[in-house]
């Protein structure tokens, strides 16, 4: 009886024990998370820029002339051209030929007086000394267009190409109408002469000189035609520092073309159209 109730004391003495040592672990601990709102941090992020190029004619004192598509400032609609001819988009050429199905044979040529815009209306008119001299004919088209980024800054060290020039309206006068060139300048300088239209005559004479002028056939659309190597600058709303393009549209009287056998009744009227392209400088 003694042993019994002995054994019954000391487990007593055990399951007291285990209790206070349990309270005694869990005295010395901290109470478990229950908050209601948790924080994440250490991120960062910053736009980057897509910065591509915008044009506008000659009109560009607002932002919202600044476009990816823009519609000439002078159309040249009611107008009509003479032949004339130039190398160098500066000095103009014009020229009388004694045959009708050769515009080249002895060709009787004068240098026409310096262009004037006297309506500005981008069409160019000018008097010639020997073959009229009392009125004034059409010899080009002018439009000046403007380049810059599309962002407010630089894009560096970039090309910019002619990846296109198109010609519609050839209907009548299909033939005549090869001998349409496109003159470029960037920034008042002569960047090269286009033939838009295929069975161009290319390589000619000016002023009865020798084959000094050689247009660039751009009939196949190709865009490799180099107009501008450098910088594009920052945008602005007045177009501060933009890239000037200074496109000039007229026909060519040495092209085997220009001859008076390819005249027709109705002569077409044609609209011309252009695109650019930016891309870094290789």
């Amino acid at each position: 009886m003694k042993f019994s109730k002995r054994l019954k004391a000391m487990a007593a003495a055990i399951a007291m024990l285990t209790l206070s040592t349990a309270g005694a672990v869990t005295g010395t601990v901290a109470w478990f998370t229950a908050n209601n709102t948790v924080v994440a941090s250490g991120m960062n992020i910053q736009a980057e820029t897509e910065n591509g190029i915008v044009i506008a004619n000659e009109t560009h004192t607002a932002d919202s002339h600044w476009l990816t598509t823009v519609t000439a400032s002078h159309d040249g609609a009611g107008a009509t051209f003479i032949p004339t001819s130039t190398n160098n988009l500066t000095t103009w050429y014009h020229g009388l030929s004694d045959r009708a199905d050769n515009g080249q044979s002895n060709v009787n040529y004068d240098q026409f007086a310096t262009p004037t815009d006297a309506n500005s209306d981008g069409v160019f008119t000018a008097t010639s000394t020997n073959h009229f001299t009392t009125s004034a004919k059409n010899v080009y088209l002018l439009n000046n267009f403007f380049v810059q980024a599309s962002a407010k800054a630089d894009i560096p060290n970039q090309d910019i190409f002619i990846e296109e020039i198109a010609i519609s309206g050839i209907s009548s006068s299909a033939n005549l109408d090869k001998s349409i060139r496109v003159g470029l300048m960037v920034n008042d300088v002569k960047v090269g002469i286009y033939a838009p239209l295929a069975n161009a005559t290319l390589a000619h004479g000016v002023n009865g000189g020798a084959s000094s002028t050689v247009a660039i056939d751009v009939s196949a659309d190709d865009d490799s035609n180099l107009a501008y190597t450098g910088d594009i600058k920052a945008y602005t709303t007045a177009g501060t520092n933009a890239i000037k393009f200074s496109v000039f549209v007229y026909f060519e009287g040495e092209d085997a073309n220009h001859k008076s056998a390819n005249i027709q009744e109705t002569l077409d009227t044609l609209a011309l159209s252009f695109k650019l392209r930016n891309a870094n400088h290789a």
